[in-house]
């Protein structure tokens, strides 16, 4: 399975967090480097990639919270 497929299905809870963890964590370092982007303009509009949105919310379930 692809990260958006693991991501996806444990974002529709088919697939454990456990399970989806380092697909997420290699997400969100993509993100961190600029290589994906939550949002893109497409032909003039703002189109969402859910599956980052996804990826996002699941880092904050899996992830110890510090301040």
């Amino acid at each position: 399975m692809t990260d958006r497929e693991l991501i996806d299905g444990a974002y529709a809870g088919d697939v454990e967090l456990a399970d989806v963890a380092e697909a997420v964590h290699r997400t969100i370092a993509l993100l961190d480097r600029g290589e994906l982007r939550v949002a893109q303009k497409i032909s003039g509009e703002w189109v969402v990639n859910q599956w980052i949105k996804e990826a996002i919310l699941l880092y904050f379930r899996i992830t110890e919270v510090r301040t």
